[in-house]
């Protein structure tokens, strides 16, 4: 990812690799401008039970992962090919670093209707991004996901840290507090 521009499939791809199994994946992935927009598969009969013989529906917790998944895969798309103005001054990283790097800070999702579908599409859009790399090595970003075609709805908040005192652990966190570099 240093050199550059990525799919929004190999993004997705690399992101895989690290994410936890679900009964969801992420199918077609595409970008429309200022949308970023994907279909996901649930595998909605891991979730049926002959003792509960009810219509599966998608949990909140399922969309939850869904939404935080999309954004997740659509920002560090967005920094890989430099979408935006706010990441011209991010240098580059590898995947790993990027996905360690960028964190979800709030999410407020609202469930409107229920869903049973097995397809789910998922649209976010970015609101808003501020730069503030010269003074905190960070960069805010709020944004709005669709889930169903607007049967649910997230809002979300973050940032892209690049403040190595904030993620380091053990001896390299006391050294990023205190200036020094670890021998």
């Amino acid at each position: 990812m240093t050199d550059g521009k990525m799919t929004f499939g190999e993004v997705a791809s690399a992101l895989d690799e690290t994410w936890a199994n679900t009964s969801w994946q992420a199918g077609e992935l595409r970008h429309d401008g200022g949308t970023y927009r994907g279909t996901y598969h649930v595998r909605l009969a891991d979730d049926w039970d002959e003792r509960a013989p009810h219509r599966p529906l998608l949990h909140g917790s399922t969309l939850y992962q869904i939404a935080e998944y999309h954004a997740l895969v659509s920002l560090i798309f967005a920094y890989a090919n430099r979408h935006y103005p706010a990441f011209d001054s991010v240098p580059a990283m590898t995947m790993a670093e990027a996905r360690r790097r960028f964190l979800l800070t709030s999410v407020r999702l609202d469930l409107h209707k229920p869903i049973f579908a097995s397809e789910v599409p998922v649209q976010l859009r970015v609101d808003r991004l501020v730069n503030k790399m010269q003074k905190h090595r960070l960069v805010f970003f709020d944004g709005f996901v669709s889930l169903g075609d607007g049967e649910h709805e997230a809002r979300m908040g973050g940032c892209l840290n690049l403040r190595d005192d904030l993620i380091a652990t053990g001896d390299a966190a006391t050294d990023a507090t205190q200036g020094t570099s670890a021998p």
